[in-house]
């Protein structure tokens, strides 16, 4: 026997309570406590700033897509809105030519009608 008291780390009783369990045929998941049980002040101080910081990107990511949306709807809008300036001008034009080749067609007919 040994005359000094010999120093039992952590590591080394926990092995020991292993070798223990396992000769006792006892698992050892029957020992561990739930993580409710588990769970200190500074843990859930840590599990409130994560879930806060979560809400935080999800609002976050929340406004981008809104944005973004918002965005193509504007574009979108412009689109149609150059679209519709453009067939009113197009429109304009055609029916100015028209006026015009309605204009020299009269005026053809009065010279003729007066020669």
């Amino acid at each position: 026997m040994h005359t000094e008291i010999e120093k039992i780390t952590r590591r080394r009783a926990f092995s020991l309570l292993g070798l223990g369990l396992a000769a006792a045929g006892i698992s050892g998941t029957l020992l561990t406590t739930s993580t409710a049980e588990a769970a200190t002040a500074g843990t859930e101080r840590r599990e409130n700033r994560r879930e806060g910081r979560q809400e935080r990107r999800e609002g976050r990511r929340e406004g981008r897509e809104a944005r973004r949306e918002g965005r193509r709807h504007a574009r979108k809008d412009r689109r149609e809105g150059r679209r519709e300036a453009r067939e009113d001008r197009r429109e304009g034009r055609s029916e100015a030519r028209e006026d015009r080749r309605e204009g020299r067609t009269d005026a053809r007919a009065a010279r003729r009608g007066t020669q």
